[in-house]
C-alpha cells in the first residue's frame, strides 16, 4: 500500500509540474476535478475516486488512451513518411548516377548527346512548313468566304426591281 501512495504522489508531482492539476485527496467528495483525455481535451469529472488503487486503475486508462492514440497516429504517419525518405533516396541515387555517367563521358560525346536529332529536326521542319501553309490556306479562304458573302448579299439587296 506504501507503494502505491508513493507512486500515487509521484504521478501527481509530474502531472502538476506539466501543467496539469489535480484534487488533493483532503478535499471533499463531490468536488470537480479537470481530467485530461487522451485528445487532450480536458473534462470535468463528477466524482473522484477516494481509494489510492482506484486512482491507479483511473490513470492507467488514461495511460492506455493516450498510448492507443499515439500508436494511431504513429501508424498514420510512419508509413507515409517512410515511403517519402525511399523516393526521396531512390531520386538523390538516380541523380547520382546520372551525374557519374555523364561526367564520364568525352566533353565530343556530350556535345554530340546535346546535338538534336537529323530525323527529329526535318519531321519537326516540316510539320513547321504545313503549318504555316495552312495558314496562310485559312486567311486565303476566309477572305474568299468574307467576298463570296458580301457579292450574295448585294445580289439579294439589288432584287427584281434593278433586273
Amino acid at each position: 500500500m506504501a507503494d502505491k501512495i508513493e507512486w500515487v504522489k509521484k504521478i501527481k508531482g509530474i502531472i502538476q509540474s506539466k501543467g496539469g492539476s489535480v484534487k488533493s485527496s483532503n478535499t471533499p467528495e463531490g468536488g470537480s476535478m479537470r481530467q485530461s483525455h487522451s485528445d487532450g481535451s480536458l473534462d470535468t469529472m463528477a466524482r473522484r475516486p477516494a481509494d489510492p488503487e482506484e486512482e491507479l486503475r483511473w490513470m492507467s486508462q488514461e495511460v492506455r488512451g493516450y498510448v492507443e492514440a499515439v500508436l494511431n497516429s504513429l501508424a498514420a504517419n510512419v508509413p507515409k513518411a517512410i515511403v517519402l525518405c525511399q523516393v526521396e533516396k531512390a531520386k538523390e541515387d538516380m541523380l547520382n548516377q546520372l551525374y557519374s555517367s555523364i561526367s564520364s563521358q568525352s566533353n565530343a560525346r556530350i556535345e554530340e548527346l546535346l546535338q538534336e536529332d537529323h530525323n527529329a529536326k526535318r519531321r519537326r521542319e516540316k510539320a513547321q512548313k504545313q503549318s504555316t501553309l495552312l495558314s496562310k490556306l485559312t486567311r486565303q479562304l476566309s477572305v474568299h468566304d468574307n467576298r463570296a458573302a458580301a457579292a450574295s448579299y448585294s445580289d439579294d439587296t439589288s432584287g427584281p426591281e434593278d433586273q
